[in-house]
């Protein structure tokens, strides 16, 4: 990796600032790759869960880890679903940036 004055790091020669374009332009359509992105989802999930558990292991942290794991699924769901059905058909879900600014302009 070489320094880039004006735009930090190059990643295989590409500046870091062209590499996040080209990363939010991807639109993986392979059923495969889907399915990888998210397995390594449930196991980053788990290796933060079980990291979380061997700093504090006990039953209180235990279950206000599975809580705050919940509501921020049940959150998730929410914002992608249950606005698009039943809330706002209109609405097409592209991420929770998407939905902040969906929230804002209802303002």
């Amino acid at each position: 990796m070489r320094a880039c004055k004006s735009f930090g790091i190059r990643v295989l020669g590409i500046r870091h600032s062209d590499l996040r374009v080209i990363l939010a332009q991807m639109d993986i359509q392979n059923p495969r790759l889907l399915y990888l992105k998210a397995a390594l989802f449930v196991l980053a999930g788990l290796f933060a869960s079980a990291g979380i558990l061997l700093i504090a292991p006990n039953l209180r942290v235990a279950a206000l880890l599975a809580i705050a794991i919940w509501s921020f699924a049940r959150a998730y769901y929410f914002a992608f679903y249950v606005i698009q059905h039943y809330v706002d058909p209109a609405y097409r879900f592209a991420g929770l940036g998407s939905f902040a600014r969906y929230l804002l302009r209802r303002r």
